[in-house]
């Protein structure tokens, strides 16, 4: 019986230590975890400022300027580029939208309470953000921006007037 009581004794003792080393050991057999897929980075041609959505792929290849790599959309861009490059820098940069003073969808007039949530998304014309309250009033909006906007501002006059 003194025995028995010894060996699992032993034996609890052993698996006691051995668990806890298994677990910290990483496994040998366990197939690695596959790697996130890594988006495209994209750029936008320095020449007619079409978007390159995988440079990757860029039609048109790259050129280093001032230690800057650029991607062109098509050798006649790059071509361009590389005769005058001052005269295309700035227009890979993209110029960040003004914010809006207003939340109103410039085409029905109606107020958008959470620009964030705006049902008919928004649309960015001459730096300015633009919210829609439908999704058919931004096609309507950018197939015709300025009429929208004098309607927009001709509203505002008259707020303002009536509330003077």
């Amino acid at each position: 019986m003194r025995k028995t009581i010894i060996a699992v004794a032993v034996l609890f003792v052993f698996v006691a230590c051995a668990v806890p080393a298994m677990a910290a050991a990483p496994a040998k057999n366990m197939p690695a975890k596959p790697a996130a897929a890594k988006k495209p980075m994209s750029a936008v041609c320095p020449v007619l400022g079409v978007n390159i959505p995988d440079v990757s792929k860029a039609p048109g290849g790259s050129a280093v300027y001032k230690g800057k790599t650029y991607y062109f959309c098509c050798k006649n861009c790059k071509a361009k580029f590389l005769k005058e490059p001052e005269k295309y820098i700035g227009k890979t940069q993209a110029k960040p939208a003004k914010k809006t003073v207003s939340a109103i969808c410039p085409v029905m007039g109606t107020q958008i309470p959470d620009v964030t949530k705006a049902p008919g998304g928004s649309a960015v014309y001459k730096g300015k953000t633009y919210y829609f309250c439908c999704k058919g009033c931004k096609p309507a909006f950018l197939k015709n921006p300025e009429k929208y906007i004098k309607k927009m501002q001709e509203a505002e006059k008259k707020e303002k007037a009536g509330t003077k």
